[in-house]
């Protein structure tokens, strides 16, 4: 019950990338977490003609640091790094994308239950993402939240919160208010988070299919379907779009971003492997690639370096306990 309000907070929080939230069915969240976890994920998108090869490293973790009946405090730390074997141009503007790009941030989180789905929360992450990480005030990123949670009816309740971020993928330094609904199986296995400015669904109709979708903003979206092979082990399809955005250490406009847009669309099969440890191995097109410098990830009419589509490969371990 209580995974579906975290998880939509994950999401609006930002607080970590998206690539960084858990890849199961049903997200954890950076809001008083239910576990300790952690996982590492590579990706690989091989070179083409016209595109360079691009590998991925992302590391990541949630931890409860201490736990009463009524208060939560948590820490969270996330690294990533972006290479390319080649740097793409972007037409018209002589930009020419970085080999490396890195990003690194840490926050800290608390939460204090109140009643029965009572609560209010903050939080707070600093960190940087730039080809030139932490080289200048000007490649720091600032992320804070807070909300709070009222009942309605019998098992529902509503969400209010303010969040900030410098660099997501709309409405960059804007403090925005944002207001959901969640509902608690009002059938049997649906977790639903309705709102602005994201949504989150889930839905298990039997013990062997799970559903999700979820959206934040007009860029990021995800969907998936599963189906349970054995007792422990699912495959699974999945579309996701998320834009990847750093703070470019020699930008000339402060609020530009640089902007790695792309659609993925995978197969892949999740297993556990015992002590709370599990693996996620998947494969498909990764498509309508394009990277810019922009504003945010929503606009239209900016030059782009377009790649063609590419196949990509991941692997994620992750760790629960």
């Amino acid at each position: 019950m209580k995974g579906a309000l975290v998880g939509a907070l994950a999401i609006v929080l930002s607080a970590l990338p998206a690539s960084a939230q858990d890849r199961g069915f049903g997200a954890g969240g950076f809001l008083s977490p239910a576990e300790n976890r952690a996982g590492y994920s590579m990706s690989l998108t091989p070179a083409r003609a016209g595109a360079p090869r691009m590998l991925r490293h992302e590391a990541d973790g949630i931890f409860v640091v201490k736990r009463s009946s009524s208060d939560a405090w948590s820490v969270s730390a996330h690294a990533g790094e972006l290479e390319l074997s080649a740097s793409p141009v972007v037409p018209g503007t002589g930009l020419t994308i970085p080999s490396k790009l890195w990003s690194a941030q840490a926050g800290g989180a608390f939460a204090r239950r109140i009643g029965e789905r009572r609560r209010w929360g903050a939080s707070l992450g600093l960190g940087s993402a730039s080809d030139e990480p932490f080289n200048s005030i000007r490649e720091t990123e600032v992320k804070a939240t807070v909300y709070r949670e009222f009942p309605s009816r019998e098992r529902n309740s509503w969400l209010l919160l303010l969040a900030y971020s410098n660099n997501r993928s709309f409405l960059n330094n804007v403090p925005f208010p944002g207001v959901a609904y969640v509902f608690r199986e009002p059938v049997p296995g649906l977790q639903a988070t309705v709102g602005l400015p994201f949504v989150m669904l889930s839905y298990q109709p039997g013990k062997n299919w799970r559903l999700a979708l979820s959206a934040f903003g007009p860029t990021n979206i995800s969907a998936e379907g599963a189906r349970r092979l054995r007792s422990s082990a699912w495959a699974y399809a999945r579309f996701e779009r998320n834009p990847s955005q750093w703070l470019r250490a020699s930008r000339e406009n402060l609020s530009d971003r640089l902007i790695f847009d792309r659609q993925e669309a995978r197969l892949g099969v999740r297993s556990p492997l015992g002590g709370g440890v599990s693996v996620d191995l998947s494969a498909g097109l990764d498509f309508r690639r394009r990277f810019y410098e922009s504003k945010d990830a929503n606009r239209s009419g900016v030059p782009k370096a377009e790649l063609p589509d590419a196949w990509i490969g991941l692997l994620r371990l992750s760790w629960r306990h």
